[in-house]
């Protein structure tokens, strides 16, 4: 939330800040505490309210485009005209959707799934550490050498690692071999690593340098409220999927689910990476 207090205190639109605030707040909230507090009526009613408040907000940055003068909306609506952005913004969403919500599903199947302590969970993480940082430098190179195809590479390892995840636990449960699981890890941060620095600048390819601050904004919004919304979601869906939170090996069950969600959110990404370079090939 803290994205939004900035905007808000920053904004020349306030109206609008404050409307996407309450509609992410009406969102996460629910979504973070309801499954602990056994679902009350309150958590329901907040989520049915998003959606007038996401209307009457959406409503209001139009009126704010379309009128013009001195007051600029927090969103620009005529941005989602341009089919690149549009596609960029899709892909930006899901991608961090996943991010987000794969290491906090991951880090719970380390610790209450396979019994690791936290020094132990977050050595299987160093592994997945280097191999991003090494892709986010050899990325720029081959990006440049070969232009936005090398992000469909970078999105397939990343999904094929996932699809690849959640069939080993579906088979072995918690007696999978740790040491699968941090390979295959650290191939999916590989891709990550292509995929990531890559997409905002993708994404802003048909944007005039007049709004390119605008939609860097936008986007950046966008990426971190499909993070919290990720974690939030797919967490549930981890939880929700763990007959029995006392039994570790439930947990795998759990990570089975996440993960093939996960899975489905990377293949949205190819799917829009693949829209950007059909409209913009170079």
């Amino acid at each position: 939330m803290t994205i939004f207090a900035n905007e808000l205190s920053n904004s020349g639109d306030p109206i609008g800040a404050m409307g996407a605030a309450m509609t992410v707040a009406a969102i996460l909230i629910p979504l973070t505490i309801g499954r602990s507090a056994g679902w009350p009526m309150w958590a329901w009613v907040c989520m049915v309210a998003a959606i007038p408040i996401a209307v009457a907000t959406l409503r209001w940055e139009r009126y704010l485009t379309n009128r013009g003068g001195g007051t600029l909306p927090l969103f620009d609506i005529t941005l989602l005209r341009l089919p690149i952005f549009r596609a960029g913004l899709l892909a930006n969403a899901a991608f961090m959707c996943f991010f987000g919500s794969f290491m906090f599903t991951l880090t719970l199947l380390l610790q209450f799934g396979l019994d690791l302590n936290a020094f132990q969970a977050g050595l299987v993480f160093a592994p997945a550490g280097v191999a991003f940082s090494v892709s986010a430098l050899v990325g720029r190179w081959l990006l440049a050498r070969h232009g936005r195809r090398v992000l469909l590479i970078g999105s397939l390892l990343t999904a094929s690692s996932l699809g690849l995840i959640a069939i080993n636990l579906s088979l072995t449960g918690t007696h999978t071999s740790l040491a699968l699981i941090v390979c295959l890890t650290a191939l999916a941060s590989f891709g990550n690593g292509i995929v990531l620095p890559s997409l905002i600048g993708a994404a802003l390819v048909e944007v005039t340098s007049e709004r390119a601050g605008l939609a860097a904004g936008v986007l950046n919004t966008v990426q971190q409220f499909a993070s919290a919304s990720g974690v939030a979601i797919i967490g549930a869906l981890f939880f929700a999927a763990i007959p029995n939170l006392r039994d570790m090996g439930d947990y795998a069950i759990g990570m089975t689910w996440a993960t093939a969600a996960n899975f489905a959110l990377v293949l949205l990404v190819t799917f829009q990476i693949r829209r950007v370079i059909q409209a913009d090939p170079k």
